[in-house]
């Protein structure tokens, strides 16, 4: 009788232990983080967002800084200093990549807004 029940233990532990070697191998890759960039005029901005209408877009999207830190950190310190710089109208070239929403990256600007405006 105990050598019957220590062969079901073991079957047991065997079954339990295979199939969390195959659930392991299951799991699907990360998927590959989206980027891009932009080339466009800012249209409207806050302390904490720009949006840019892309060249040949019909509608501007809006894009964040890049959260830095975990639970308590925040947002790009340097991003949002480059965001209250930025004037409505500007010409930029900007990188972005997608994490919960647009976030930009890097912010190149090609052409100031001008005085009239």
């Amino acid at each position: 009788m105990r050598l019957i029940r220590s062969a079901a233990v073991g079957s047991i532990c065997m079954f339990v232990l295979f199939g969390t070697l195959q659930a392991d191998e299951k799991k699907p890759a990360k998927p590959e983080k989206k980027t891009g960039t932009v080339t466009g005029a800012v249209t409207a901005k806050e302390k904490n967002w720009i949006e840019v209408k892309a060249d040949g877009e019909e509608k501007a999207r809006r894009y964040t800084p890049r959260w830095i830190g975990n639970a308590g950190g925040g947002l790009d310190k340097d991003m949002l200093k480059q965001f209250a710089d930025l004037k409505i109208g500007s010409r930029v070239r900007m990188d972005w990549e997608f994490d919960e929403r647009a976030r930009a990256v890097k912010i190149e600007v090609l052409k100031e807004a001008s005085k009239k405006e």
